[in-house]
């Protein structure tokens, strides 16, 4: 299961927030991307992902495949045009010298 908020123009949310809930399997970041944006009735290029390590950790970007294991998992939503996204730093991952370290949203 893939819990789900929508963070503001700064990337924060309100505690306690309401999160949602929808099912999802597989390890396809791609995938659940498209599918949250169908939720959200938002353009896919619209929308950045991240998970936050621990309760108060930074947000990072999500840009590789989810994990194998089949935890549940959280989900902070980005908009693209946000402050909190134009603050990220997301790497190509096709580069061949690409930084394989955490980007902080």
């Amino acid at each position: 299961m893939i819990r789900y908020i929508r963070a503001d123009e700064y990337g924060l949310y309100t505690r306690p927030a309401v999160w949602r809930s929808i099912m999802f399997s597989g390890r396809s970041l791609l995938d659940l991307r498209a599918k949250l944006a169908h939720v959200l009735r938002e353009d896919v290029q619209g929308i950045l992902l991240c998970a936050r390590a621990g309760f108060n950790g930074n947000l990072t970007a999500l840009v590789t495949d989810l994990p194998s294991n089949e935890e549940d998992m959280d989900i902070i939503i980005l908009s693209i045009g946000s402050r909190a996204a134009a603050r990220s730093r997301i790497p190509d991952v096709y580069a061949p010298h690409a930084d394989p370290g955490q980007i902080d949203c």
